[in-house]
């Protein structure tokens, strides 16, 4: 597809202004764009928006599948980009933007293993979870890394999966509905964010718009995780040695204010909607057995008798049992 036209004097108007500290947007050169997080109704959905303009969903999902056959041992971690044609302008598979910033979000969160991967495993070598996180860029004004890496960020620490297990007696796979077992969450070794720069005849433009990404000849994008570790870098453009330092303190503090600031909202989001299992309410169970006083007695009477199996030693109270005793106590 034919490349955006620029003015000239949009070119010369961006490259004077960054030379003499003026930005588009009156920004500073260094000045960093607001953020705003926000969180949908089902576990695991997340939109970040970069004011101005720039806007991305990001939808965290799991199914239960094969491991691959060189880490059994371990679930799947996928990442796709879908770029709407609105928001480019392009048509449907002509830009390379969401390969882009698919392989930027692969590189912060599967190469530098910040999902722990072993917990997704139900069965080694046959049966484990596979996550799957789907990002949807709605607006674009530049800077579609940094707000990509946000959105995912957020979709991982809210997202929720069933408890899954292997029953040791019939060796079948049981998965425990959302109603009748507590969620779990996802297990993150370090929580990543990466900050974008223009490069302008060795000047930074911190986090540019889309015109100063198109114009400009330069791009850093600088990632940093919560303990203050470099986790990405890539580079367009030659720069000095002290710029890229001075770069990687800009990155490093924004980034921390911005994990700090996304900590906040999931556990402000976590609190909301975590329902304890005696606050469940009352009635009939969609799921499960419900049994009577008699039918405990005479079921832990049979169970008490019966000799323990070497190899399994079922319990003398069940799980069906401790869900009776709780609506019995509710009620």
């Amino acid at each position: 597809m034919k490349p955006k036209t620029i003015a000239n004097c949009t070119r010369s108007l961006v490259k004077g202004g960054a030379k003499n500290g003026i930005r588009l947007g009156a920004r500073g050169i260094h000045e960093f764009r607001t953020a705003k997080i926000s969180f949908g109704n089902s576990v695991g959905s997340c939109e970040a928006v970069l004011l101005p303009g720039t806007r991305v969903f990001a939808q965290a999902s799991a199914a239960i599948g094969e491991p691959s056959d060189s880490r059994p041992g371990e679930g799947a971690f996928t990442i796709s980009v879908w770029v709407s044609p609105a928001a480019t302008g392009e048509m449907v598979g002509s830009s390379e933007k969401p390969s882009a910033i698919a392989r930027t979000l692969e590189r912060m969160f599967k190469e530098n293993r910040a999902v722990d991967l072993e917990s997704l495993c139900i069965k080694f070598g046959e049966l484990a979870w596979i996550l799957r996180v789907d990002v949807h860029v709605i607006e674009m004004n530049g800077c579609l890394q940094d707000t990509a890496a946000l959105a995912v960020l957020g979709a991982l620490l809210t997202f929720q999966r069933p408890q899954a297990e292997i029953d040791v007696n019939t060796d079948e796979l049981v998965v425990l509905p959302l109603a009748e077992c507590t969620p779990v969450e996802l297990h993150l070794f370090h929580l990543p964010a990466v900050m974008s720069f223009a490069l302008c005849d060795e000047i930074l433009l911190a986090e540019p718009c889309q015109e100063e990404e198109d114009i400009l000849p330069g791009k850093l994008l600088v990632g940093i995780n919560d303990s203050k570790e470099l986790c990405h870098l890539h580079l367009t453009h030659p720069i000095e040695q002290e710029l890229l330092l001075e770069a990687t303190k800009l990155a490093q503090a924004q980034c921390l204010d911005r994990l700090n600031m996304l900590k906040g909202l999931v556990e402000e989001v976590k609190t909301q909607r975590e329902v304890p299992i005696y606050k469940r309410p009352q009635g009939p169970r969609a799921t499960g057995t419900v049994l009577s006083l008699s039918a405990l007695e005479t079921s832990s009477r049979n169970r008490s008798e019966k000799k323990p199996s070497i190899k399994y030693l079922s319990p003398l109270i069940t799980a069906s049992d401790i869900n009776m005793l709780e609506e019995l106590c509710i009620l």
